[in-house]
């Protein structure tokens, strides 16, 4: 451990300052070489949406539909007008039908057999 003494160290006496420097008078150098490029920055903000495009021209046609339901009957036509003789009348002189032709078992003309099998 050093030993202090209760002397005071022998100091220089102190003088004033001197005088301000001067600026330098020479000429600046050439500059120097460019640095490494930088690190990158962070990404910015996403931009606002962009405006409507225009409509684009129409499309293919697209195939048939399904067939629809039947529509409802038609009315009835106006009444046909009488027909011509058929090519057999020279020799079929049967009387002209004034009235319905009725189809009745009694009178039509084929008779039921009865027959016992013993």
């Amino acid at each position: 451990m050093p030993v202090h003494h209760d002397k005071m160290e022998h100091q220089e006496p102190q003088e004033p300052p001197g005088k301000d420097g001067q600026r330098g008078q020479g000429l600046p150098g050439a500059p120097g070489a460019p640095g490494p490029q930088g690190p990158a920055g962070n990404p910015g903000q996403d931009g606002a949406a962009g405006a409507p495009g225009q409509q684009g021209p129409a499309g293919p046609a697209g195939p048939d539909g399904q067939p629809g339901q039947a529509g409802q009957d038609g009315e009835a036509g106006p009444e046909g007008n009488a027909g011509q003789p058929g090519a057999d009348a020279a020799y079929c002189p049967c009387p002209a039908r004034t009235g319905a032709v009725e189809n009745k078992p009694e009178t039509s003309g084929y008779r039921r057999r009865v027959s016992k099998v013993v």
